[in-house]
């Protein structure tokens, strides 16, 4: 024997109670006398099974037939060789109890029918018809006699309960005690329906859902077509033909796969239509192939289920290797990332390469990753180091990466880290306005100082007017030539100063008009990227990238359209303005013309002319102090205004932050069950402070120049005072002179205040369950509650590769919580694992085990090469001493029983020990029962 399905238990349609044309109900009933009739009927069977895409028919004839001779079923089975069909032989036979009950027996494949025919004989003893003029006649034995019968043959069979729900069903009459007891039989496991227990009613409802006390117990619900026709041709209402009602079974499709739905009734069986728990195919790995130059790894391809895979094996035999280099072969950076964490081996096998096959027919190498898939790869140790105390920060991170394998999460958690670096792109900006005009104001402050104070120059005006005055009192002006001539001379300096403004204003407008042209094509260059960002960032369709386009085009248009309208009206107002100067100049040359003869007339002209030029002088630097003080204020707005922006933004900043650990606590991702909670808490990084900020200035000065409170050097520091802190001390920066900053060697106060506002708020995660936080758990707890936050926390459905999680774990926790895990997480999404405990390949009911060797290691010799893998179910069980090497010796169980409970004498010695079996029955200590 061999293993004939690798790829481990997949879902295949079963129909478990089918009928031949020897059945007296059968639709046109063929002449079968002759074996080519025979052979033709065999032969339609099998492509009416296969058309229906049927995996396994159970044949089950009432009361198997009347001589072996007639038999069909030696001749489909002879058809279905060579096909993806297997036939299992039965028989379907009405019991004496509750009035005639009917059962039906299944066989394995191998069972020899005249054996199965001997069997039926003891049910009709001599005397007894198992016919009577074309009608089936029932057997006068009961259900308890037929299960010693089967027990006595040493035959593996199953017996299951003929469409219960139907006539001469075990439910079809509603209750009573002699049914009740029949349905509890602990040797009936199986109950074939009509239709889907959720579809019934009332007493078959309460069945089905478990609240009929007297009915309540583990059954395995299938459906059977119970066919008389090969395919439907509507000629019998209410029957089927052969596959029209069948049973989803994951197994492999053989005896043993059908006996594994009794022990997994609710993940081995479903009543539907399409195929169950299909994943996408380009997330699925089907195959890994190694190609070794040196020959030391065997080439055939090792297939890998699509649900749960386990990789078992001696120490040294090659289970980590097959693990780890296919992670690296797929992700290589997340195998590196995880490696380092957990500080194992990524091994690299000089000439060694790696080839891996996901089941949409893409392909992965370790020696050119494509970097076209994903995977979550756990690594041994990989968990507990994370807990250790160089790594904490390592677990926030790590707890991060699984939260943003949750596509909803990851959405809303990019938009807020988007927002956030928004902020602090706009908080350097206000900073490098803020100093900017910081350095605006100080040119401005010292340009003022250079001018002189404005109050003496003020009195010195006064004195020239005086001095003015008196030459023109010495003339002989008369009084009204003395009006006349303070009239011209008021008139002079004020259009002189109207002048000076009108320059002014004309100056500010043109740099308006400037300023607002660039930024207009600034934005305009901006918006005109925009859609393309946005399209590549949410993969928009090419026809709505094209509307973001068109929109921004149509928006674009209209600031166009504004900046001419914008433009024009400058225009207008430096027009007007410029026939305002053109009038004011006019006016100015026919007043100093006017003042001309009235110059003419004071005695010493000399002197008059250097008074009229110190005036004039002084009502320019007057008007320049003027200008130079209304520009200071303006700039102190804008810094004020500017300084009151980046206080807006640090809030901002912090409200984004807070949303962070709102977001972080929300129920579906901070609730993880069993008491497991995750906990994300807003913090400072005084570290990071400390050496971008701190290490600026000379720190043997004192701290408290800052205006705030530092405790030994650190910054105290506290969420709801978080903006006050860092403002008061930008404030102190720019207010404090170089002697008081007190830098390092090569700083400037612009550096420090860059530096002042790095991002320094950052999220720190924990886990804690039932108040108790990790890293006060024992290193077993610490690994088990991380594994379960990170299955629940990653809700992705890429394949997730984990070797040995159960370190550190005894074997109840790994049985009740670690497998229960692995199971539903199996349904979502691929999982490889690598394991010591046999809890994790049979309490997670694995699809698919590969067993690995490597030659020369106490493990037994391999065919050919130094590392040899074979793979199959729990189901695959055999031996075979003439195999030649050690892994095809035996089947998949044995393997598994051998490697991972020490034989089965080792298992057999400790269930005698622990006397399970005389426990759960009342048996002596060899495990038998009064029944048996």
């Amino acid at each position: 024997m061999s293993i004939e399905y690798p790829a481990g238990s997949a879902w295949r349609k079963w129909d478990l109670h089918a009928h031949t044309a020897l059945d007296y109900e059968w639709t046109s009933r063929p002449d079968l006398e002759s074996a080519a009739a025979k052979r033709a009927f065999a032969h339609e069977y099998v492509a009416a099974a296969l058309e229906c895409s049927l995996a396994v028919v159970a044949i089950t004839d009432h009361n198997f037939c009347e001589c072996p001779e007639q038999l069909l079923i030696p001749d489909i089975q002879s058809e279905a060789a060579g096909t993806t069909l297997v036939i299992l032989p039965g028989f379907e036979v009405t019991v004496s109890d509750c009035g005639g009950t009917h059962l039906l027996v299944v066989f394995s494949e191998d069972t020899g029918l005249l054996v199965i025919d001997d069997v039926v004989k003891q049910l009709f003893p001599p005397g007894k018809e198992r016919f009577r003029n074309g009608a089936v006649m029932p057997s006068e034995q009961s259900a308890d006699a037929l299960c010693r019968m089967l027990r006595n043959s040493n035959l593996r069979h199953l017996v299951s309960f003929a469409h219960a729900d139907r006539e001469n069903g075990v439910l079809h009459h509603r209750g009573g005690d002699l049914r009740a007891r029949l349905w509890q039989c602990p040797y009936i496991n199986i109950a074939q329906m009509s239709k889907h227990p959720s579809q019934n009613a009332g007493f078959l409802a309460s069945i089905a859902d478990g609240t009929n006390d007297a009915y309540r117990r583990e059954m395995t619900f299938v459906l059977g077509s119970d066919c008389r026709q090969l395919r439907q041709d509507g000629s019998r209402e209410g029957r089927f033909a052969l596959g029209e009602r069948f049973t989803w079974i994951k197994a492999d499709p053989t005896f043993e796969g059908l006996r594994q739905i009794v022990s997994e009734p609710k993940t081995r069986v479903r009543l539907q239509e399409h195929e169950p728990d299909r994943k996408p195919d380009y997330q699925v790995i089907d195959s890994v192939r190694f190609i070794d130059d040196k020959a030391r790894f065997q080439p055939q391809p090792i297939p890998i289920n699509p649900d749960l895979t386990v990789i078992v094996g001696g120490k040294s035999t090659g289970k980590s290797v097959l693990l780890t280099t296919l992670a690296k072969a797929i992700d290589s950076e997340e195998a590196e990332r995880r490696a380092q964490v957990s500080a194992v081996n990524v091994y690299d096998f000089n000439g060694m390469d790696l080839e891996v096959t996901w089941r949409d027919g893409t392909k992965d190498r370790l020696s050119a990753p494509s970097g076209q898939h994903r995977i979550t790869f756990l690594p041994q140790m990989f968990i507990h180091k994370l807990v250790e105390g160089e790594n904490s920060p390592r677990l926030s991170t790590s707890i991060l990466s699984f939260l943003q394998q949750n596509s909803e999460f990851d959405a809303l958690y990019s938009s807020l880290c988007r927002q956030v670096e928004v902020r602090n792109s706009d908080l350097h900006s206000a900073l490098a306005e803020l100093l900017s005009l910081l350095a605006e104001w100080r040119e401005v402050n010292l340009r003022l100082r250079e001018m002189g104070d404005r109050g003496a120059i003020k009195a010195e005006q006064t004195k020239v007017a005086s001095r003015q005055e008196e030459l023109r009192a010495s003339s002989g002006f008369t009084a009204e030539e003395t009006a006349q001539y303070q009239a011209l001379s008021q008139q002079t300096s004020a259009l002189k100063r109207e002048l000076s403004y009108l320059q002014r204003h004309d100056a500010a407008f043109s740099e308006l008009r400037t300023s607002v042209e660039n930024v207009c094509q600034a934005t305009q260059t901006q918006l005109t990227s925009l859609p393309l960002d946005l399209s590549s960032r949410h993969e928009l369709r090419d026809a709505d990238s094209e509307k973001a386009i068109q929109a921004i085009g149509r928006f674009n248009q209209s600031i166009s359209q504004a900046l001419s309208a914008f433009e024009q009206e400058v225009a207008a107002i430096l027009a007007a303005s410029g026939v305002t100067h053109s009038e004011r100049a006019e006016e100015l040359r026919s007043a100093r013309s006017a003042l001309q003869p009235f110059l003419g007339k004071i005695k010493n002209q000399e002197e008059l002319s250097e008074l009229q030029t110190r005036a004039e002088s002084f009502l320019q630097m007057i008007d320049a102090i003027q200008s130079r003080t209304a520009e200071k204020t303006g700039i102190e707005a804008r810094y004020n205004a500017t300084l009151g922006q980046i206080r807006q933004l640090l809030e901002e900043h912090l409200s984004l932050k807070q949303q962070l650990s709102s977001l972080f606590s929300e129920p579906q991702y901070a609730n993880i069950g069993d008491g497991i909670a995750l906990v994300a808490e807003l913090r400072f990084a005084h570290a990071r402070f400390r050496t971008s900020f701190l290490e600026q200035f000379d720190m043997r000065a004192s701290l408290d120049r800052f205006g705030v409170t530092f405790d030994e050097g650190e910054l105290r520091w506290a969420e709801t005072m978080h903006v006050d802190t860092i403002v008061t001390i930008l404030k102190a920066i720019l207010n404090a002179s170089p002697e008081q900053l007190r830098l390092r060697a090569g700083r400037t106060a612009e550096d420090t205040i860059h530096a002042l506002f790095g991002d320094y708020l950052e999220h720190s995660f924990t886990v804690q369950q039932n108040g108790e936080n990790i890293l006060l758990m024992s290193p077993g707890k610490q690994g088990l509650v991380l594994l379960e936050l990170f299955l629940h926390l990653s809700s992705a459905t890429y394949p997730i590769l984990i070797d040995q999680p159960e370190d550190n774990l005894d074997n109840r926790t790994v049985y009740t919580h670690l497998a229960g895990y692995v199971r539903k997480k199996k349904v979502q999404r691929q999982i490889i694992i690598v394991t010591h405990n046999p809890n994790l390949v049979v309490g997670t009911d694995a699809e698919e085990v590969i067993v690995a060797n490597q030659d020369g290691e106490g493990h037994g010799e391999n065919e050919k090469y130094r590392f040899e893998y074979v793979s199959g179910s729990l189901e695959c069980s055999f031996r075979n001493a003439a195999a030649p090497s050690v892994l095809q010796s035996q089947g998949i169980r044995e393997h598994v029983c051998q490697v991972l409970e020490g034989g089965a004498d080792a298992f057999r010695q400790r269930e005698r020990k622990y006397n399970l079996a005389q426990q759960a029955t009342g048996g002596d200590a060899e495990g038998h029962t009064p029944q048996s």
